[in-house]
Parts: structure tokens; C-alpha cells; sequence
């Protein structure tokens, strides 16, 4: 089974590049230090303790599950809760190793035996979720 067209429609309807704030800070991280009052609008409901319990059964014993840490736009955790829902629902045996935040952008270390394009899925995600101001 292929995904990346139903991948491509849920970018297409909710996808927005991640903006900075301010300008002058060569990070969100390094901005936030500077700005300790502008963290809370930074923290998120959908957030790694949420994703790691919703995710539960699906994370592989041994692996970290969900361990982003990030000031990542609020959108982009909406995506990643549908597109984790994408492939359950097409693959109830996905088993997510981890998913985080590295070199910039959001990466996913999953394994189906039923979605044949992860790999494209992936690389689609990749370009999409990475933003130099995510790098610390």
C-alpha cells in the first residue's frame, strides 16, 4: 500500500513554515533564552509526554518514542499526530522507534511491512518539517 498522496493532502490543507519571532537570534532556543517570558507560547498540549502515552502500544520496546524537545510550530504537532494516525489506521502493526528533532528538522524512525513508500513518506516529511532555526 502507498501513502504519500494521503501524506501530500494532510501538508497541503495544514502545513506553514516555521517563522521566528524575532529577528536577530540564530534559534528559537537561543531566543528563548534571551526571552524567558515568551516560552509558555512555545509549549504545546500535543507535546512528547502526550505522544508518548497516546502512542503507547505502537513504540517499540527499547526505543525512545516520541523525544522532540522543540519549539516546533503548534501545526506541525497536528500533522504528526495525523500522520501517525495515517499509518495506523493503514498499518494497526506500525511500530514507531522514534521521532524527533535533528540537524533541524523533524525525523521519523518507524517500520511498516505494509506501507510500501515509507521511505518516499519520509523524505517528503523531512523537507517539509526542517527549519535552520530548530538547530541549536
Amino acid at each position: 500500500m502507498k501513502l504519500l498522496k494521503e501524506v501530500e493532502k494532510i501538508f497541503k490543507k495544514k502545513y506553514q513554515p516555521f517563522v521566528m519571532p524575532m529577528d536577530g537570534y540564530r534559534n528559537i532556543y537561543k531566543y528563548i533564552e534571551a526571552n524567558p517570558n515568551e516560552k509558555s507560547k512555545y509549549i504545546y498540549p500535543k507535546n512528547d509526554s502526550y505522544f508518548n502515552k497516546k502512542y503507547k502500544q505502537y513504540i517499540t520496546t527499547g526505543y525512545y518514542g516520541f523525544s522532540t524537545n522543540s519549539y516546533m510550530p503548534e501545526i506541525w504537532t497536528d500533522i504528526i499526530d495525523d500522520l501517525v494516525e495515517l499509518f495506523i489506521l493503514n498499518d494497526p502493526s506500525f511500530e514507531i522507534h522514534q521521532i524527533k528533532v535533528k540537524f533541524g528538522g523533524v525525523r521519523f524512525y518507524v517500520v511498516s511491512n505494509v506501507i510500501e513508500d515509507l521511505f518516499e513518506i519520509n523524505e517528503f516529511i523531512e523537507g517539509k518539517f526542517y527549519s535552520p532555526y530548530l538547530m541549536y
